[in-house]
Parts: structure tokens; sequence; C-alpha cells
């Protein structure tokens, strides 16, 4: 079962984000962040939150359990931003592109499949190299918001989906 939680401004990293309450912060407030993962770190540990309506967004949430501390970072198409407005503003442009990218985003289904089936597909053919470049692409297109990932299924998400 996945975990959510909201941006709703109450929290103490968010809310100096949201006081100005520009219309984008406004569009953003109340926006389900879902977790994705979590990543370990030598000194803490940090949780992985992708954005449901603006699945280009990605928060990672890092504490630093010994400290009693925690601080939360964001991501647009898996590139750091200095903040939660420079993320907003991100999101309203749409995501660049490779050649390459096009051409692996071209073979993924529009149906759920396996992580493992979608491999096959987009490494069908290609040396051991070229094939871990091209899953390595997958990621990329899944920070763009292009892919859709749930449990253990993947597909390529509806174009209808906002940033």
């Amino acid at each position: 079962m996945p975990k959510f939680h909201v941006i709703t401004g109450d929290g103490p990293s968010v809310q100096s984000r949201l006081a100005s309450s520009t219309p984008a912060q406004r569009r953003i407030r109340g926006t389900r962040l879902r977790q994705i993962g979590w990543l370990e770190f030598p000194d803490g540990l940090g949780r992985m939150f992708q954005a449901v309506d603006h699945p280009r967004l990605t928060q990672i949430m890092r504490t630093w359990p010994d400290e009693g501390r925690s601080e939360a970072f964001w991501l647009v198409d898996g590139v750091p931003v200095i903040d939660l407005d420079e993320a907003i503003e991100a999101i309203d442009v749409p995501p660049a592109l490779s050649a390459e990218e096009l051409d692996v985003l071209d073979q993924v289904p529009r149906e759920w499949t396996t992580p493992d089936d979608l491999r096959a597909i987009v490494t069908a053919g290609l040396s051991h190299a070229a094939g871990y470049a091209r899953v390595r692409l997958l990621r990329a297109l899944a920070n763009k918001g292009l892919l859709e990932i749930e449990d253990d299924k993947i597909r390529r998400r509806s174009p209808t989906v906002a940033g």
C-alpha cells in the first residue's frame, strides 16, 4: 500500500515557501505525494515521494535520526532545484526529451507490464552495455513523469496527466 502525504503549507519547510501564495503555489498546495522509495546515506535515511498530480515533481525527505532533524529537497525531472518555488516554475515548462528517450518511450506499452518484460522489450537485440544505457533511460522517463510505476508494474503514462 503506497504511503501518501500532502503539500499543505503547514510544515516548516513547506510553509515558508508557500507563504507568498502565488498562483503557482496555490495550484500545488494540496497535491498528494506518494512514497516511491527509500534512500540510505552514511549519516541518515531518506524517503522519496512523487507528486500524484505533477509526476515530474519529486521530494526527498532526508532525516538524520541521531540529530533529530530532517530536511526536504525537491527535484523536477530528476534534477535538483533550489526550492519548491523553483520546482513549481520548472514543472510549467514541458520536459525536454532526447532522441534516445523518444525512441525508448515509443517502445513502452500503454498497458501495464512487469519491469522484467519492459527491460526485455527495450533491450532486445542489444549488447549488455547498450541495453544498460536503455534501462537508464527508463529511469529518466519516469523522472520526467512519462512512465507510471505502481507496485510491480509499469506503463506509459496517459498524455493527459499534468506536469
